[in-house]
């Protein structure tokens, strides 16, 4: 990966977590010109569509940016010209484009800015969420295709993806404050419910005590209410309760406060009267007038009566609102049993309530959970005669509400009436007397927790709430104690704001796992290591009862390769997409997989997709799922991420699909840079993997030894150690179980590894023969403090010098970001030991790399030496350049995938210090090495003339560089065309001069070499016309002319190597 295409992605990763934070819109779109800005963009802002299609520009990354977006009101209209362009196209697709900008339009930037905008090329980003448009993401470059490249378009696909996830977190924050505003409004009426009553009279009771004027508690009942609901139903009395509500909040003052209680019954506080027996005259006579309108209910006038209790708050730092709705309740009922010679409607509370023993006040001042509560007993008695009849009319009302009734309508029978029995003991506790608050706080965490993980949403909650309420008052209301149903409320609104509670804390949670999954994310590059960790963070989380990350393999079987969870990795392997006969439990991730979207299954037990997986998941206990394509936008899935849950739902609630959207985009991200490091990697089941790894720790490890040879004297004075894996009767190589191996796999492998290499050094060094070993160390070991301290350790163990060591790095291998790699080599150098850069030409590593890093040697890969179907002039060339480049940086050089002696004797002739390969020998096992040693053929003599097509081939290499540096030197070539008109002077059958020509300097040192370069070419078995014509058409004509390349091809042609070598 290039350090620009890793800055990009860095910055990508970071963008999430502002991105995530921002509480605004304005926020965002700062958020994202920032690092457009930061990103390489030069220049950025953030627009939003006016009435007219225009787009308004909001952030900006500069001045100057801001005044071309305000002179370039783009508009988004198709019908509009500019509107056929990226920003129009994008904000119609929801899809991001690319696109040049006009000379025309780039140079019109005449706006008084220090400097024109010069941009060539533009991208739209559209800023969506689910369904709707936000705004657009304009980003500008001077340079042309600049976001056309790979890394800027995977870039650009997971911002708009990711803000889409922002935008959406917005929208589910405002709706999450307005669902906390309705927990504190009463669902029917809108006035506050008892919660808000709670928190008001907390600060009306401080500032009546600051200002010694009294506080009035009022509760207030409707008279000739309950045949309303019997006559008309229950949507008549709704009906006469908000109208209700709509009247006292009109005839209440401004200080007053109004709230629902339960049913019929209202709560009123009243606050800023010295003589409220007096002063408040006038304000019910108001209220008692407006309240005894006639309803209008169809085409009939029904008149309702009203009753109110007043009760004042004693001056007593002991008083609870309890205590004071008990008396203003207890008014209530003697003015009740008083209605026919009762003078007014409301009656004063004139006794003062009687104190509760101060233990259990102060256990609980909330006077919920008091043993003192006599009246819940009748309560409870009812509810276990009714509690069935309550619990169906309550269900009967939530199949109203949207996402319940999907939730219900996919239960089975079963599961259904396990459900209401299980409110119906809910109901059976909150009307205990003997209910604790911490029992009742406990219950409602879980419940509210459960309610959450079914995907509940949080309006439905607080609604159904308001439905139970109103089923037990519908059924109980008219013959039970109002201060039984006043506490049952009172506790079912507590109950409220602790399943609230819940639902904050799962939430809370998630966050926490898509931040743990973000680092991830942004660090590993390890394929293995970030599916495995996935899982494992996941699996720590409550709401998740089973996951797996799983694609199909080359055969079409679907394969789970890491899971967690109670089932997944002990599920049998399934067929995947396309594959004859697939199950039918596979067929939720077929979808994903197919489409590209998120899948999911509401209930196992009921959807028939999932009919051959019902029995397996009744037995786990596994009710719903959701099958989440790991992939970018527009783009194939890399992978499909499975959640299971113990709770029907499949994860769908808005907050859910949330989360399971930002894991989408964060695993897409993860896996797509993981890719551009190593490519695409092959399916490997998980059983595979945990065998593979549980084997490498094993004597089914063993260490082959390939040996390398040196060119100048002959003899194998190292050799290169490769991990071989037995499973069974078969022969791991390692391109088949390292793809399959983590980051502690890896280190394992390593330690092992090396451990065989030097106690096979030792072995062979007590039997006369002295071997240098090399071995492998992965990229990743540079961050790893580990590995350091497990070569230092085994230096020490075997007694080896560590220059006997010499460990290689694959310049396919990213080296990590975060690491300081000069200094990590020069730590493995202090040791002693030889660092190597293997497989030089095989990835993509820049010159830089191999200048600034402390290499001693490099190794040239097999696939530059390769030469099936190219050009063997070209290839032999290329390895001679890089040899010279590793000389001319002072290091030694190996080339690997040496297979017959003509391309040994080749690479003899171009310098090489080693080579490695078939020619020499295959990997072999340690043990065999000796006997090898023993019977192995003598090595080319590297002083003999060349006899091999290739050989002559790298010698006529050789003899043009030699030209080529003379070439452009007048001095030099005078006296190498000297040499040459000499020699064609000489009669072919003269003696040879025993004397130079008198115009050559017998001094000079290059004499010798203009004369190398004339004889380069003579052998016996050449064509001496064909070399004298390609050395005239070089001297006359210089190499590269028609004349040249012609000369060329004749004289290769004379020594066999063939027409594709020219």
């Amino acid at each position: 990966m290039s350090p620009h295409t890793d800055t990009l992605a860095r910055s990508v990763l970071a963008l999430d977590q502002r991105v995530l934070r921002a509480e605004c819109f304005d926020a965002l779109a700062d958020a994202l010109v920032h690092w457009a800005m930061e990103a390489g963009a030069d220049g950025a802002y953030v627009g939003r569509p006016d009435a007219e299609g225009r787009l308004l520009p909001g952030p900006a990354g500069d001045e100057r940016t801001r005044a071309y977006a305000q002179r370039h009101r783009v508009s988004i209209r198709q019908t509009e010209p500019e509107g056929q362009g990226p920003a129009g196209d994008a904000w119609r697709t929801r899809q991001v484009r690319i696109a040049a900008l006009s000379v025309e339009q780039d140079n019109d930037a005449d706006d008084g800015t220090p400097d024109a905008t010069r941009w060539r090329t533009c991208a739209a980003v559209p800023l969506t969420y689910d369904g709707h448009d936000g705004g657009l993401l304009c980003l500008f470059a001077r340079e042309t295709d600049r976001f056309a490249s790979p890394d800027w378009t995977l870039a650009l696909d997971h911002v708009a993806l990711i803000a889409g996830v922002a935008l959406d977190r917005l929208r589910l924050g405002a709706e999450q404050n307005r669902l906390r505003e309705l927990a504190l409004h009463d669902p029917l009426t809108g006035l506050p419910n008892m919660t808000a009553l709670a928190h008001h009279v907390e600060h009306a009771s401080a500032r009546s005590a600051r200002s010694n004027v009294p506080l009035v508690i009022g509760v207030l009942d409707l008279d000739r209410f309950k045949p309303v609901n019997d006559l008309f139903g229950h949507d008549a009395g709704d009906h006469v309760l908000r109208e209700v509500a709509v009247r006292l909040q009109a005839g209440l003052r401004a200080s007053d406060f109004v709230a629902r209680l339960a049913g019929d019954e209202f709560v009123l506080v009243l606050e800023g009267a010295r003589d409220p027996v007096q002063a408040l005259r006038p304000l019910f006579d108001r209220l008692y007038e407006r309240l005894t309108q006639p309803f209008d209910i169809g085409h009939t006038a029904w008149q309702c009566g009203a009753t109110l209790g007043l009760a004042l708050w004693p001056n007593a730092p002991e008083t609870t609102l309890a205590d004071v709705l008990s008396e203003a309740d207890r008014a209530l009922r003697e003015s009740k049993a008083q209605r026919d010679q009762r003078e007014h409607w409301w009656r004063w509370a004139l006794q003062a309530p009687a104190p509760l023993p101060a233990l259990a006040r102060d256990a609980d001042p909330s006077g919920l959970y008091s043993p003192h509560l006599p009246q819940l007993a009748s309560l409870s008695a009812a509810l276990q005669r009714d509690a069935g009849s309550i619990v169906n009319e309550f269900y009967e009302r939530l199949t109203r509400l949207p996402k319940s009734s999907v939730i219900l309508e996919s239960l089975t029978d079963f599961e259904l009436q396990h459900l209401k029995a299980q409110q119906i003991q809910n109901l059976f506790v909150l009307a205990d007397p003997g209910l604790a608050e911490a029992d009742h706080r406990a219950m409602a965490m879980r419940v509210g927790r459960i309610h959450a993980m079914v995907g509940l949403e949080r309006e439905e909650l607080v609604r159904s709430r308001g439905l139970l309420a109103a089923a037990v008052y519908a059924r109980l209301g008219g013959e039970r104690d109002s201060g039984a149903l006043q506490v049952l409320s009172r506790r079912l609104n507590r109950d409220l704001a602790w399943q609230t509670e819940a639902y904050e804390r799962l939430q809370d949670e998630r966050q926490q796992v898509l931040l743990s999954i973000a680092r991830l994310a942004g660090t590993t590059e390890n394929y293995p290591d970030l599916i495995n960790r996935v899982v494992e963070i996941l699996g720590t989380c409550d709401e998740v009862a089973g996951c797996s990350i799983g694609r199909p393999d080359r055969d079409g079987l679907f394969r789970v390769e890491a899971a967690s969870g109670r089932i997944l990795e002990k599920h049998p392997r399934q067929p995947g997409p396309g594959a004859a006969g697939a199950h039918d439990g596979i067929r939720v991730a077929d979808l994903a997989w197919r489409s590209g979207a998120s899948e999911r299954c509401i209930n196992i037990g009921t959807d028939p997709r999932m009919t051959s997986w019902q029995a397996v998941a009744k037995r786990e206990g596994l009710c719903s799922s959701v099958a989440i394509p790991v992939c970018q936008p527009g783009h194939p899935p890399l992978a499909i991420l499975t959640l299971h849950s113990a709770f029907p739902g499949g994860y769908s609630s808005a907050e859910q699909i949330a989360f399971t959207d930002l894991l989408q985009t964060l695993l897409a991200f993860a896996m797509g840079r993981i890719a551009n490091l190593q490519g695409p990697t092959h399916t490997i089941p998980q059983a595979t993997r945990q065998r593979w790894a549980a084997l490498l720790r094993s004597d089914a490890l063993q260490m082959h030894c390939q040996p390398i040879m040196d060119l100048r004297t002959g003899n194998v004075t190292k050799v290169e150690m490769l991990a071989r894996l037995f499973d069974g009767s078969r022969l791991l190589m390692p391109n088949e179980f390292l793809p399959a191996l983590t980051s502690d796999d890896f280190f394992e492998l390593y330690v092992r590894g090396l451990g065989q290499a030097l106690v096979y050094r030792r072995q062979w060094l007590d039997s006369g023969v002295a071997l240098n070993v090399s071995l492998n160390l992965p990229s990743s070991a540079l961050g790893d403090i580990r590995y350091f301290d497990a070569t230092r350790r085994g230096l020490a163990t075997h007694d080896c010098p560590p220059a006997a060591l010499t460990l290689e790095i694959l310049e396919t291998d990213a080296l990590p970001p975060d690491v300081d790699v000069p200094a990590e080599l020069a730590r493995f150098r202090a040791l002693g030991v030889v660092l190597a850069e293997d497989d030089l030409g095989a990835g993509h590593s820049s010159l830089a790399r191999l200048r600034e890093l402390p290499f001693d040697w490099i190794k040239i890969d097999r696939s530059i030496v390769n030469l099936a179907g190219r050009n063997r002039s070209s290839v032999l060339n290329f390895i001679y350049q890089l040899t010279r480049l590793g000389h001319s940086l002072g290091k030694s050089v190996i080339v690997e995938g040496v297979e017959d002696d003509a391309l040994l004797e080749a690479i003899a002739i171009l310098k090489a210090d080693a080579v490695q390969g078939y020619r020499i020998a295959r990997p072999m096992p340690a043990r065999q090495l000796l006997d090898w040693l023993a019977k192995r053929p003598a090595p080319p003599d590297p002083g003999a003339q060349p006899q091999s097509a290739l050989g002559k081939l790298a010698r006529l290499l050789i003899w043009e560089e030699r030209i080529n540096l003379v070439l452009n030197d007048a001095g030099a070539f005078e006296r190498l065309a000297a040499i040459v008109r000499t020699s064609a002077a000489t009669p072919p059958d003269a003696e040879p001069a025993a004397v130079p020509p008198p115009s050559l300097c017998h001094a000079c040192p290059l004499t010798k070499f203009f004369a190398d370069i004339e004889a380069a070419l003579q052998d016996d078995e050449s064509d001496s016309l064909a070399q004298r014509a390609l050395l005239d058409a070089a001297l006359i004509h210089r190499p590269g002319s028609a004349a040249y390349c012609l000369a060329r091809q004749c004289l290769i042609a004379t020594l066999g190597v063939g027409a594709d070598a020219a």
